[in-house]
C-alpha cells in the first residue's frame, strides 16, 4: 500500500467512525518501541498532503463554490471570555453555566496578531467580537478565521454553536451563533479556519456522516474549511496557525500548507507537545487550492529595499552624467 500512496496528495472520504480519525498520525513504518519520541515517528503527514470530504459528491460540490463576491481580505475573531462577557451567564445543554465550562483563551489575541504579519486583516477581538458584528460583516470576506470556543450538541446538531462576546444588556443577540443560523447565512469566503475545539465533530448520521460545524460552513457557501477533530490546546494552536499562514502567504495549496505547518511544528516543539493530541486535530476539508492574490501585506523591508535600489540607481546615473566629457565647465 505504501508505494501506491507515497509522496501523493490524498483525499480521504472516511466511512462511519473513521470520520473521527486524523489520518495524519498513521505510521508508514514500524517505530522503535524502546523509545517514546513522538516527534521522530514516521507519520503519514511527513510524506503526503491530506484533505478530507464527507462524501465524493460533497467534495465535487465544494470545488464549485468559489465566489468573487468578497473583498479579498481576512476577517478574524477572538472573543474575550472574561467576567464581562454576558454569554457566560447562560447555560449549556447539560444545565451548566458557561462561566464554569469555558476558559478564557488567552492566546487568541496572539494568534490573530500573527495574521497581520502576512495579510490585510480586519479583526474583532475582546469585547468587539460579537455575534452581531459577525452576522453583519462575514459575508464580505475571503477568509474567516475564528479563534474562539464552540459548543457541540450531539443530540441536535442544529444547536451546536460558536460562542462570541455578548455585552451586558444586549438584547439583539444571545452571543451564540447556532448551526441553524449559520447554514442560513450567505457566505462568500473561499476558506474558513475554525480554530476552536471540536469543530469537525458531532452526531454521526448513517449515510450522512458527521454533522459538524465545519459542514455547516459548507452549507453556508464556503468550499474549504480548516477544522478540528477534537479539543485543541490553545498555545499549540497558535504555533500551528502561524506556520500555516506563513505557507499560505507563499502560495502553497492549503493541504500542503497544513502539512508543512505540522512538520515545522514537530521540528520545534518539546517532547510533551509533540504528542499527536497537540497538532493532529487540524484537518483540511474540501477545497485545497492556493489562495492566489490573497490580500498579502506589503513587506516593509522589501519596500525600503526597493526605494534604496531606486535611489542608488539614480545616484549612479547622475554620477555617470557628471563624469561625461564636457559635462562640466573648464576652469580657466
Amino acid at each position: 500500500m505504501q508505494p501506491l500512496i507515497e509522496g501523493k496528495e490524498l483525499i480521504i472520504i472516511p466511512d462511519g467512525e473513521l470520520g473521527f480519525l486524523s489520518f495524519d498520525v498513521l505510521l508508514t513504518r514500524m517505530p522503535d518501541t524502546t523509545k517514546s519520541a513522538y516527534r521522530k515517528l514516521s507519520y503519514l503527514i511527513r510524506e503526503s498532503a491530506l484533505s478530507y470530504a464527507p462524501s465524493a459528491t460533497t467534495f465535487f460540490d465544494e470545488l464549485n463554490l468559489h465566489s468573487t463576491h468578497n473583498n479579498g481580505r481576512i476577517l478574524a475573531y477572538g472573543p474575550d471570555y472574561g467576567a464581562n462577557n454576558a454569554v457566560l451567564d447562560q447555560k449549556d445543554e447539560n444545565g451548566k453555566f458557561l462561566r464554569s465550562v469555558l476558559s478564557d483563551l488567552k492566546n487568541s489575541p496572539a494568534e490573530i496578531r500573527i495574521l497581520r504579519d502576512y495579510f490585510n486583516v480586519n479583526t474583532y477581538t475582546g469585547h468587539d467580537a460579537t455575534e452581531t458584528s459577525f452576522k453583519k460583516d462575514a459575508s464580505g470576506y475571503r477568509v474567516l478565521h475564528l479563534a474562539m470556543h464552540a459548543l457541540i450538541n450531539n443530540e441536535n446538531p442544529l444547536y451546536s454553536k460558536l460562542i462570541f462576546f455578548k455585552p451586558q444588556g444586549d438584547t439583539l443577540d444571545d452571543g451564540m451563533l447556532n448551526a441553524s443560523e449559520l447554514i442560513n447565512m450567505e457566505l462568500h469566503a473561499d476558506m474558513a479556519v475554525l480554530s476552536a475545539c471540536n469543530t469537525g465533530t458531532g452526531k454521526m448520521l448513517k449515510g450522512e456522516g458527521i454533522m459538524s460545524l465545519s459542514r455547516d460552513f459548507f452549507y453556508a457557501g464556503v468550499p474549504g474549511i480548516i477544522m478540528t477533530a477534537w479539543a485543541v490546546e490553545d498555545r499549540a494552536g497558535v504555533k500551528l496557525m502561524e506556520y500555516f499562514y506563513k505557507y499560505i502567504s507563499m502560495g502553497k495549496p492549503r493541504n500542503e500548507a497544513l502539512r508543512l505547518a505540522k512538520i515545522e511544528y514537530l521540528d520545534h516543539c518539546d517532547k510533551l507537545t509533540s504528542h499527536p493530541h497537540y497538532w493532529a486535530a487540524y484537518m483540511n476539508v474540501g477545497d485545497i487550492s492556493p489562495l492566489e492574490g490573497f490580500g498579502r501585506r506589503t513587506n516593509p523591508f522589501s519596500m525600503y529595499s526597493a526605494a534604496a535600489t531606486i535611489l542608488i540607481l539614480a545616484l549612479l546615473l547622475l554620477f555617470g552624467l557628471l563624469k561625461k566629457p564636457g559635462s562640466r565647465k573648464a576652469v580657466s
